[in-house]
């Protein structure tokens, strides 16, 4: 492990806080890896190596109802684990592990306490919180990127993804096509604001079809400048939007919405 840069695990379920760590920790000697969830924290911390983990006091595996931050630091007694708490006091009636310690959430306590668990130095100026802003869109991939970690079913995978496509574009309705060789056609893999018979017997062709180019030429395309066009579904629809799904360069399917 290099030792001037400091590898730190934050594991939290709350996209505020994961700003507020770095821009409390924006210099270079530091490198942040984050978990979105209990089992993603645990899984990061047994196979990573980390100079310190910082953890979301409220957090806790939402099967077991087992505390996170004991889970955590179970796992290395010699780990120094820092609990984030509102007011800078741990809110369960619990004795904490003599590798933890708790800090208050807010940017100058953080840089204070990591600086003094790592004995390094943590130069920065507080940052004005109402400077920046997060938007809409960094939130909602924020939201997605958590919530997969808490499924491994392949058809809520993709539903999820879908909703939240649906969400940063504001469309009424999204789909995912995903190609079916044999037939020579797109057909429907996941959907939200389709009704399900619809959705059962929905199939496009990879000929002569905007979906189809799309998937052919890896390439959206966005349909709006001509009015309600009518499609598949005998729905009028005021605007069009396909975008290719990418894996490695080669197009593997075609959102629409």
């Amino acid at each position: 492990m290099d030792t001037e840069t400091q590898q730190i695990l934050l594991v939290t379920g709350d996209y505020d806080i994961v700003q507020q760590v770095r821009q409390a920790l924006q210099a270079d000697n530091f490198a942040i890896q984050t978990a979105y969830s209990h089992m993603d924290g645990l899984y990061s911390l047994e196979n990573g190596e980390f100079n310190l983990v910082l953890v979301e006091a409220n957090l806790v595996d939402r099967r077991s109802g087992e505390i996170t931050v004991m889970a955590l630091a179970q796992v290395n007694a010699n780990l120094p684990v820092i609990v984030l708490a509102p007011n800078g006091k741990f809110p369960n009636k619990v004795n904490l592990p003599d590798n933890v310690s708790v800090s208050a959430l807010n940017e100058n306590a953080i840089r204070r306490n990591v600086a003094s668990v790592l004995r390094i130095a943590v130069a920065g100026e507080t940052a004005d919180r109402g400077s920046f802003g997060f938007s809409e869109e960094a939130q909602a991939l924020f939201t997605l990127s958590k919530s997969l970690t808490e499924v491994l079913d392949l058809t809520e995978v993709l539903n999820r993804v879908v909703e939240a496509a649906r969400r940063l574009t504001q469309a009424e309705e999204g789909m995912i096509l995903l190609p079916d060789d044999e037939a020579g056609q797109l057909y429907l893999r996941a959907k939200v604001g389709i009704d399900v018979e619809v959705a059962r017997n929905f199939r496009v062709r990879t000929e002569d079809t905007l979906a189809g180019h799309v998937f052919r030429n890896g390439s959206p395309v966005l349909i709006g400048a001509q009015g309600p066009q009518k499609v598949k579904t005998e729905y009028l629809v005021n605007a069009l939007l396909y975008v290719p799904i990418l894996y490695k360069g080669d197009c593997i399917g075609v959102n629409q919405y």
